[in-house]
């Protein structure tokens, strides 16, 4: 897909969490954003631009399902060498016949909550593709009128595979993305 690269970093995600809930709060004035990333959450290895953009989509849109208010947590937890990250909402939840394909393009839920809601049904796909730019994956937890859990899964930056430059030193290649999963 138009050859996207990452400018790949150390990523601490408390701050960037509470940057977008800074940027979104104020439109979402029904809303209880709350930034559980704990400060001493391990950093991951990632594009901190497309990492803002991820969770901002992934916010957003909590806010967006979430017609009544309520509360939009955003946590993350470490997992092995990831770290997964979880953004829940209190609003209309996903049916389970949409659950595997909201992260296609243009697949948008259809029902009387959703009706009134705005948007392409390109956010979820392109949030997708970023994941997986990372190496990392998406999946949803729902149950329909008690709202929604979307989870990531990025690399730590610890456990992130050195560049190839530096290990070719004497040792056999390291497994392809493929191999790893």
């Amino acid at each position: 897909e138009g050859g996207e690269t990452l400018d790949l970093r150390e990523v601490r995600l408390r701050p960037l969490v509470a940057q977008v809930v800074k940027q979104l709060a104020s439109g979402a004035p029904n809303h209880d954003l709350v930034n559980e990333v704990d400060e001493d959450v391990p950093s991951v290895s990632g594009d901190p631009d497309k990492i803002m953009q991820i969770l901002l989509n992934l916010v957003s849109n909590a806010i967006k399902y979430s017609p009544r208010g309520g509360t939009v947590r955003i946590c993350a937890h470490p997992h092995d060498r990831w770290l997964e990250l979880c953004v829940e909402d209190q609003g209309v939840g996903i049916p389970p016949e949409a659950r595997s394909r909201i992260f296609d393009r243009f697949f948008r839920v259809s029902s009387f909550e959703t009706k009134g809601i705005p948007g392409t049904g390109l956010g979820l796909s392109i949030v997708k593709g970023l994941i997986e730019l990372h190496g990392g994956r998406i999946w949803v937890e729902s149950e329909v009128g008690r709202g929604s859990s979307f989870h990531v899964t990025l690399p730590q930056t610890f456990y992130f595979p050195a560049p190839a430059e530096y290990s070719r030193v004497g040792q056999a290649a390291a497994p392809t993305a493929e191999g790893a999963r």
